[in-house]
């Protein structure tokens, strides 16, 4: 005596049933609600950005929904007067790479290149020869060799119009 003879139309009807409902044979029939334009201009802008602003709906309207996608993916096109107008005195975005780096040098670089590299070989043969506890006599030297380095720093800053590399990163800050 099989227990799921008396089941078997019932189980057979469901896993029927089971089998089709991804099909949608059993859904309803009634056509999709059409959005409106409007809608549909709200729903492109809470997909695509951060949601609608006043007037957003009203532009995406007048130009189009494929067109405000192709603007919005060359986004380079969009004019942004306002936001130009706040970079425009920023100095560093009109400069190509070499210029930034000629105009912003960086300070131990710059020593280094105009010495030579004369003051880091002695660097170096001094380093050598010193214990690893530095007498006071020697930190004073220490300090009146970095007093004199800020100095000669600030000469060549003024002499050839540079700039300090610290400047650089207020004037990104203040473009984002």
């Amino acid at each position: 005596m099989n227990i799921f003879r008396p089941f078997s139309p019932i189980l057979t009807t469901l896993i029927i049933f089971n089998l089709l409902l991804p099909f949608g044979v059993f859904a309803n029939s009634k056509p999709a609600k059409q959005l409106t334009e409007d809608q549909k201009a709200l729903h492109l802008l809470n997909r695509l950005g951060f949601g609608a602003r006043p007037g957003d709906v009203e532009k995406v309207k007048a130009i189009g929904i494929k067109n405000y996608i192709e603007q919005q993916l060359n986004a380079l096109d969009i004019k942004d007067g306002v936001a130009e107008a706040k970079v425009q005195n920023i100095e560093i975005f009109k400069m190509s790479t070499a210029d930034i780096f000629a105009k912003y040098p960086n300070p131990g670089a710059l020593l280094r290149r105009l010495e030579g590299g004369r003051q880091m070989q002695a660097n170096a043969r001094n380093a050598d020869r010193m214990p690893s506890a530095m007498p006071e006599s020697d930190a004073a030297a220490t300090q009146a060799a970095q007093r004199e380095r800020r100095q000669k720093l600030q000469e060549l800053y003024r002499e050839y119009d540079l700039k300090p590399a610290g400047q650089l990163l207020p004037q990104i800050v203040s473009n984002r």
